[in-house]
């Protein structure tokens, strides 16, 4: 199965050639250029922090065309309302007298004031751009068990939330193996997607029936991204895409823009070998998240507006304005939108909503639905007295005039408006990243608005959050600088209509982590500030009154944090150790499995800790290396994560790399292990072949572990003895 990138466009692609030009001029070391080739290669996730210290001048350039605020910080102003009006004017009410600072807006009065709050596109640039971390979540005491009864004693896939299930590429119900894959042509181009159906009994493994996603079903440029089995309903999630390679070798991109969409599938499977397809919905948008909660598929889909075409559809219908959410402060062209539907009844979309602005993250508990949108706050403080003279010492340094403007006889901005004139400027900018969260609550296909709030930092991914007894707790990375920047300006007609980066100058930065806590209302009730300087997030996970979290620079912290007094969180441990870790799982009540990269020593080895969570602080019991340079899709994508403790069972995916003098290959391998007497016990090392960009699983039923590829075929071992009992083709 393929990989999920994000979307770009023509206007992208000219940004990208404007900043060859500068980017030519940074020298990075041999060492360092080897790692970025490699890690685009690979297309997986890899945090090289030394790359980002590198290319300053690029990087601020860089920042002033992506830093595109999305959620600003609001006051509260109106009554919120939405379908059940009363039931929001009455929770608003509420709301504002616990909580003051809630973040504000209204619900649309009419179309014609939607229009009027979008923005007028920035110059030469679209803001389609989403640095989202490819991330699924796991249960929320983290603890993977086995699932099923009667006979059928079978995993399923990790889930952030008890009771809140996710998508996948493959699932089983104890029966069947059900597994998402791709059609390709000869030629290597993509066809079309397809669910293989297959029997699966002591190992024994049998193609009962496919279901095929082609253009009749989902439409051209549709890739169906994953699949839910529930009783008897497969449910698919299709998203329209935009392939730019071969299918096997660069992942297609999901598009992001006005003409995107997602549909909704749903199959009657309760004759096993003739899937019917009873109910297709579709809305506006790419597929963000989607979860399954009491029968109830929610649907988050993020969509791009302009001002010609301002209002997103669900099912061909204008989703009503009393339904959608305006932030006081919007300056983002993108909606988010939420639905649901019955998947036992299988009719059409039962409520909608939709908010003024993207999200980056998606974080769902049992009763809510968090929108996390990462705002990349920027100030002008070049009237500040502390930067007047590092700017009037760099001008004059520089002997800059910064009255002249000169006449030019040829410049294009990027929207193509030729320039007639351009002047220099010199100013401080201070940037700092800021997070803006969005509640909705839900239930039984109801979805209302809660309350909204903002902090200071970036959220790393949805593993940052945790709901707990009515609290949201939270970690976030805090930046904040400021830079001396030089750049020309160019006119037209005495209008502004492009910028030009020439030259930066870092003056002021600092870097550190700060842990947060909510009530119900969304109003700030604890914090710890000032965590970790210079180190960033790279996972976390929550456990009881406990969290935990990994901060990065050249060692590995992590940090225990009491969430007994919700008001009052305390940091009670911090164990360092080479290495970081980019993804924390809970095994049992006792101990936290860590899976990260142990980089003290180039090349860069996957790593597996064990740590002991018994008491206020951590500990580390266990550890395992893999000796060759190495990575697995686990550090980002924890759904390629096997952990059952009451089988003992850890499975990972792992992506070994092989050197010649003309030859590269990344041989693919699933891993099994158990834990024991403090050490980790290597019990299979199954070789899959060369990797292919394939989501690899690994699952059980009863005593058999199944590993697929999703792409070619899937693998029975037999768990008595960790022999191969047989391999099935799904191509």
């Amino acid at each position: 199965m393929s990989r999920n990138f994000e979307d770009f466009d023509e206007k992208n692609i000219e940004i990208a050639k404007m900043l060859i030009n500068d980017s030519e001029k940074i020298t990075i070391d041999e060492k360092t250029n080897e790692k970025i080739i490699k890690s685009i290669r690979n297309g997986r996730k890899k945090k090289f922090t030394g790359i980002y210290k590198m290319a300053t001048a690029v990087a601020a350039c860089i920042v002033l065309v992506a830093g595109m605020t999305i959620w600003n910080h609001v006051n509260t102003k109106e009554v919120y309302r939405s379908s059940g009006e009363k039931m929001y004017a009455d929770n608003y009410a509420t709301l504002s007298k616990i909580n003051k600072n809630v973040q504000g807006g209204k619900f649309a009065d009419s179309y014609d004031e939607i229009k009027s709050r979008l923005k007028e596109e920035v110059p030469g640039y679209k803001d389609n751009e989403r640095g989202v971390k490819k991330s699924t979540d796991a249960a929320t005491d983290g603890i993977s068990r086995s699932t099923g009864t009667g006979k059928n004693n079978y995993s399923k896939t990790n889930e952030q939330t008890e009771g809140v299930h996710e998508g996948d590429s493959v699932k089983t119900d104890g029966k069947y193996i059900y597994t998402l894959t791709e059609k390709c042509k000869k030629n290597g181009e993509f066809a079309y997607n397809k669910v293989v159906i297959t029997e699966a009994t002591n190992g024994n493994m049998k193609n009962i029936s496919t279901i095929m996603f082609d253009e009749k079903t989902v439409g051209k440029q549709t890739s169906v991204r994953e699949i839910y089995v529930e009783n008897n309903r497969l449910v698919a999630i299709a998203s329209t895409i935009n392939r730019i390679a071969t299918c096997g070798v660069v992942d297609d991109v999901i598009a992001r823009n006005k003409k995107s969409k997602t549909y909704i599938l749903i199959y009657d499977i309760s004759d096993i070998k003739n899937p019917k397809l009873i109910s297709k919905n579709n809305q506006d948008g790419s597929v963000a998240e989607t979860r399954i909660v009491n029968g109830y598929l929610y649907t988050i889909s993020s969509w791009d507006a302009d001002k010609d075409d301002c209002i997103p559809y669900v099912n061909e219908k204008k989703v009503e304005c009393k339904d959608i959410f305006i932030p006081d402060v919007s300056e983002d062209n993108s909606y988010s939108i939420i639905t649901s539907i019955n998947i036992d009844t299988a009719k059409k979309i039962e409520n909608s909503v939709s908010v003024l602005g993207s999200s980056s993250d998606v974080y769902v508990s049992g009763n809510n639905i968090y929108l996390i949108s990462q705002v990349f706050d920027e100030e002008d403080v070049s009237d500040d007295e502390n930067y007047k003279a590092k700017i009037d010492k760099y001008v004059k340094n520089k002997k800059i005039d910064l009255n002249k403007k000169t006449k030019i006889k040829y410049h294009y901005a990027l929207d193509k408006i030729k320039a007639d004139t351009k002047k220099r400027q010199v100013k401080a900018i201070k940037r700092s990243d800021k997070s803006e969260i969005i509640k909705y609550s839900y239930k039984d296909g109801k979805i209302t608005f809660i309350a909204g709030t903002g902090i200071n930092g970036r959220i790393d991914d949805r593993f940052s959050l945790d709901e707990k007894d009515g609290y949201l707790r939270l970690v976030a990375h805090v930046s904040e600088g400021v830079t001396l920047e030089d750049s020309y300006v160019y006119y037209k007609d005495g209008k502004q209509v492009d910028d030009e980066c020439i030259d930066d100058k870092v003056i002021t930065s600092t870097e550190n982590n700060s842990v947060y806590t909510f009530d119900s209302a969304m109003k700030k009730k604890g914090e710890i500030l000032g965590l970790a300087k210079n180190e960033d997030i790279y996972a976390a996970r929550y456990l009881g009154n406990y969290g935990y979290f990994v901060t990065y620079e050249q060692t590995d912290p992590l940090f225990t944090v009491d969430f007994t007094d919700m008001a009052n969180p305390k940091i009670t441990g911090a164990l360092k150790i080479p290495g970081y870790s980019d993804y924390l799982q809970m095994f049992d009540e006792n101990n936290m499995l860590g899976i990260g990269v142990n980089d003290e020593n180039e090349p860069s080895k996957l790593k597996i800790d064990m740590y002991g969570i018994s008491g206020k602080k951590a500990e580390r019991k266990a550890s395992y290396t893999v000796k060759k340079e190495s990575d697995s899709d686990a550090l980002y994508d924890s759904k390629a994560l096997l952990a059952d403790s009451e089988k003992n069972i850890i499975g990972i995916p792992v992506y070994e790399d092989n050197y010649s003098d003309e030859y590269y290959s990344e041989d693919v391998y699933y891993y099994l292990f158990k834990y024991e007497n403090n050490r980790f016990k290597q019990l299979l090392r199954l070789k899959l072949g060369e990797q292919e960009y394939s989501d690899v699983r690994g699952f059980y039923i009863d005593n058999y572990l199944y590993v697929t590829d999703c792409s070619k075929a899937i693998w029975a071992v037999n768990m008595a003895d960790y022999s191969v009992k047989g391999k099935i083709s799904i191509k």
